[in-house]
């Protein structure tokens, strides 16, 4: 009984040893940093034409966030990672565009609402269409501006989107997107492995493979822009 529960032992030991083995071994070159590096721009915001020319935008680039990072999870706690042993390279799926929106008159009764417009570039549409990363806004978002006065109104999420106004013809609005890991990685990041799951290696050793297919796709690329958002004021 003693032999047989040392052998017992000494299995869990060689697959504990083999999790460890993928994931200090196996990723040991995953290095994705949303294509540029972290101080770098993936994502470019412009103002829209309008058709109203009472209305305009423009983009507020110093409030901005426009970098992603395609990378290995933040935090220890997170879950037991798969790193790149960088200590500061960490995902960073977010971005944010900050917009302010004038009117010659006044936005109340002019302004309906912000429309966003995503162009990607041809990358990024290859990781969406293979379902390495996912973004749920499309390739279309407007948001609905409510107003119940002239220095006073809601929009269609304000999870996401906040307004602010400077006076009756000027608002701001700061509008967050994010990201996700596609279902090519089960919708978490691929370095995030369950320990005590029974297919834990197994789930290790596709990550592996799929992601040396993501870092041939994006991590390589030389490709400045991920994304160019056009914000558009929508007049009433």
């Amino acid at each position: 009984m003693k032999k047989s529960r040392k052998s017992k032992i000494v299995l869990l030991s060689v697959l504990g040893l083999a999790t460890v083995s993928l994931a200090t071994v196996g990723f040991a070159s995953w290095v994705i940093s949303g294509v540029t590096a972290a101080s770098d721009q993936n994502i470019t915001a412009i103002a829209g034409e309008v058709v109203d020319k009472t209305l305009s935008a423009s983009i507020v680039s110093d409030d901005c966030d426009l970098s992603i990072r395609f990378d290995n999870l933040a935090k220890d706690s997170e879950g037991l990672k798969i790193a790149n042993g960088s200590a500061t390279d960490k995902e960073d799926l977010d971005f944010k565009i900050v917009t302010t929106i004038t009117a010659g008159d006044k936005l109340n009764g002019n302004l309906a609402g912000v429309k966003y417009e995503f162009a990607y570039d041809t990358v990024l549409t290859n990781a969406i269409s293979k379902q390495y990363v996912a973004f749920a806004k499309g390739t279309t978002y407007t948001p609905t501006i409510t107003f119940t006065g002239d220095l006073a109104a809601s929009v269609t999420d304000s999870t996401t989107d906040t307004l602010a106004f400077t006076d009756a013809k000027t608002l701001k609005i700061t509008s967050k997107f994010s990201f996700t890991w596609g279902q090519a990685f089960g919708g978490n990041n691929p370095g995030k492995l369950d320990p005590n799951a029974t297919n834990s290696v197994e789930t290790s050793k596709k990550n592996i493979e799929v992601l040396k297919d993501f870092v041939n796709l994006i991590g390589t690329s030389t490709a400045k822009n991920l994304i160019t958002v056009t914000v558009t004021p929508v007049a009433k």
